[in-house]
């Protein structure tokens, strides 16, 4: 299980592996890294980023997460968010500098194992390539996520390890700290550490008890955080309460719909499953000696604890299951027995060209821009040019240029904190470009009346508590046209949050004055009927104010 710090003689890369193959490797990666870096750097957040953002946010402000913004995954990212805003800044670009700096980090050990293996420079070199090709070619919805930083740490916690770590308690502590903060964001990380430990039994007790100090002094600390910032009640109540139901909801991906949802987000990139996966396990079954040997049982194990755990354990979303892809490119890249296939090299190419096809990470329209991309700030207009041909797959994906005119609107409206709230993840950006605190703790409600479907009584409670004055609504993610799709908000009996007044438009964005009582919560997500709020009395307009709009009610935007 480790990272050789010497490598095995049998497999030395030599002088003639350096040449010509190896400058052709570095030529085209160094023009991936050229073109695609500045790119990748100002394409658009998706909501998923931008609740991590306005959770670390919350903490700036002296405000608790969980308790004042409600959350269900353990708070290691909140802790990386805000450490990014604090060195970095807060802008997108920050976080996208952030998230490439980690991919770094998988791309160059998976590559430097992958060349340790097949005893080739320029096959680490190739490697690199084409884990940067795949990882620029997905959608937005797949960047700046935290499987993919989870998996820089894993890398990490085994490269420190190395070949004589097992006698080492001191690196053992570094590599269990490592694992503690992936497991951090998600705890099942920690069934990868497992596997890995069990493929290479060598470690003796003392590295092995400072190894699980290190992950428990990291629990410790996220606890004592929670505690200091009164958010630790909170947490615990909606991970014992809440949680159940979120992760039995993951099965809901789990058919056809799903796995063709996958098939569409990634195409030929799911075929290295179909190589990967019996190699790995061939791989555990014979080879159990030498460095070499030993480095690809670590690969085999990464990648079937991790596929496994993505699979099984968690919600098919696409961005669960990139590194699962990207430690199957390494294991049947470093597999040497391909390579003595007749024809291997040109099936390698063009399964390649036809993923890139598929999914390129740079298309010829958007290297009109990259002039634009090497300064700090780019408009709108060319954010939403950066977005790749994945990212429509993903609907909730920002359209840029039309929520500025949401932003110009809502900033003239003399908006104050939790007058706001954004109905879908879509549309979170907004609390941080309105500088303002969310209406309810659910800040995402179509999220949560999804995934916790006894509860939205209590969401729509809290709401209706609430000073809220407009919710901003996205068709695109209701499964709508952007034009001519406004039947959702024509009728008075459609609840909340179709009900209430449209009073701006913006191409698939709505912007709707809320009005007391709230009514029924409803969508066309919700498969068993709308929610009512149980015993409950709204609120006298005393209690809680009346929307307003500026000055009139014709906007740029257009109302009805």
């Amino acid at each position: 299980m480790s990272i050789p710090t010497t490598p095995d003689n049998t497999n030395a890369p030599t002088a003639k592996s350096l040449a010509p193959t190896t400058l052709a490797a570095c030529l085209v990666l160094a023009v991936l890294l050229t073109t695609t870096i500045p790119l990748t750097l100002h394409r658009p957040l998706t909501g998923d980023a931008s609740v991590w953002q306005l959770l670390a946010r919350t903490v700036e402000r002296g405000d608790a997460p969980y308790r004042d913004v409600f959350e269900t995954n353990l708070p290691g990212a909140v802790w990386l968010h805000l450490s990014v805003r604090r060195t970095l800044g807060p802008s997108p670009e920050a976080l996208r500098l952030f998230d490439l700096l980690l991919f770094a980090v998988v791309s160059g050990v998976l590559s430097v194992c992958v060349g340790r293996v097949r005893g080739s420079v320029a096959a680490g070199v190739w490697t690199a390539a084409v884990l940067w090709a795949c990882y620029a070619g997905q959608s937005i919805w797949c960047q700046c996520q935290r499987d993919v930083w989870m998996l820089a740490l894993a890398l990490a916690a085994v490269a420190v390890r190395g070949d004589r770590v097992p006698d080492d308690a001191r690196r053992s502590a570094v590599e269990g700290l490592l694992w503690g903060v992936a497991a951090s964001m998600k705890p099942f990380v920690l069934l990868v550490a497992i596997a890995v430990e069990l493929t290479d039994r060598r470690r003796t007790l003392p590295s092995w008890a400072a190894a699980v100090g290190g992950v428990l002094a990291v629990a410790t600390a996220n606890v004592a955080l929670l505690v200091s910032l009164g958010a630790w009640p909170s947490a615990f109540a909606i991970w014992t309460e809440w949680n159940p139901d979120y992760f039995a909801s993951r099965t809901r991906l789990w058919n056809v719909r799903g796995l063709r949802m996958l098939l569409v987000q990634f195409g030929p990139w799911m075929a290295i499953h179909l190589t990967a996966l019996p190699l790995a396990i061939w791989t555990l079954a014979v080879r159990r000696t030498a460095d070499s040997g030993r480095l690809q049982r670590t690969l085999a194990a990464l990648y079937l604890a991790w596929t496994a755990q993505a699979f099984l354990l968690q919600q098919w979303h696409a961005y669960v299951h990139v590194p699962g892809l990207l430690l199957g490119i390494a294991c049947v890249a470093a597999e040497p027995l391909l390579q003595r296939a007749v024809l291997w090299r040109p099936a390698a190419l063009a399964f390649v060209a036809a993923a890139c096809w598929y999914a390129p990470p740079v298309r010829a329209s958007q290297l009109a821009v990259w002039p634009e991309c090497l300064g700090q700030t780019v408009t709108a207009s060319t954010r939403d040019r950066l977005r790749g041909p994945l990212d429509p797959v993903y609907p909730a994906g920002p359209t840029t240029v039309d929520l500025e005119r949401v932003v110009g609107f809502l900033n003239r409206q003399d908006l104050g904190d939790r007058e706001f709230l954004s109905y879908g993840f879509a549309t979170a950006v907004l609390y941080e470009r309105l500088d303002v605190r969310p209406a309810s703790r659910f800040v995402t409600p179509r999220f949560h009346a999804i995934y916790f479907p006894t509860r939205r009584g209590e969401v729509l409670e809290s709401i209706e508590r609430s000073p809220v004055r407009f919710v901003v609504t996205d068709l695109v993610v209701e499964g709508q046209e952007e034009a001519g799709a406004d039947e959702l908000c024509v009728r008075p009996e459609a609840g909340f949050p179709w009900g209430h007044p449209v009073v701006f438009r913006a191409g698939r964005y709505r912007v709707h004055a809320i009005e007391r009582p709230l009514g029924v919560f409803v969508s066309p997500e919700f498969k068993d009927g709308p929610a009512r709020q149980e015993g409950h009395t709204p609120h006298s307009s005393a209690e809680v104010p009346e929307p307003r709009v500026s000055s009139t009610r014709t906007t740029e935007g257009g109302v009805r």
